[in-house]
């Protein structure tokens, strides 16, 4: 993938967990795909698509796995991971959005797999528990709810950030 490429992804991924934030009754994929004009160009089926966006959910799950590991323990490792969870998703909401209705979509499995391990594993606990601590990561989460006049970009992320 060239650099071009890499780019214009990640800024259709920007633009589609922006439209899945704000019009959450209509983030399905495909009607993504086709009313996200920079979806269409970036990626040539909901399959790719969907890898993309859980991609970009566990490259900021991991983060945010990193973080709170390196802040000490607030807890046991089992709420560390759970927290760690809510926070991507009040991060990403969009991103969660889309891969909530998303659920059980084949070209997941692989991705889903990968994230259940690595939610086992930053618990410490076998690879068969990673799913029960998805559940609870996804049980725990409240979403915010989407504001219409502010787009959810990196800048109004930053300046929430700065205000808490």
């Amino acid at each position: 993938m060239t650099w071009d490429a890499y780019h214009r992804r990640a800024a259709a991924v920007r633009e589609i967990a922006n439209a899945a934030d704000r019009q959450r009754a209509t983030a399905d994929p495909d009607h993504l795909l086709e009313t996200v004009p920079q979806a269409a160009e970036a990626f040539s089926s909901v399959d790719e698509l969907l890898r993309e966006v859980q991609m970009r959910w566990l490259r900021t799950l991991g983060g945010q796995l990193d973080r709170l590991g390196a802040e000490g323990p607030v807890g046991d490792a089992e709420s560390v991971v759970v927290r760690a969870w809510t926070e991507t998703a009040r991060i990403h909401p969009g991103l969660r959005v889309v891969l909530d209705r998303a659920e059980g979509h084949p070209a997941l499995a692989t991705a889903r797999a990968t994230e259940t391990r690595l939610l086992a594993a930053a618990a410490g606990l076998p690879a068969s528990e990673g799913e029960r601590l998805r559940a609870a990561g996804q049980d725990a989460t409240v979403l915010p709810e989407p504001d219409d006049d502010e787009p959810r970009g990196l800048i109004a992320r930053l300046r929430e950030a700065l205000a808490a």
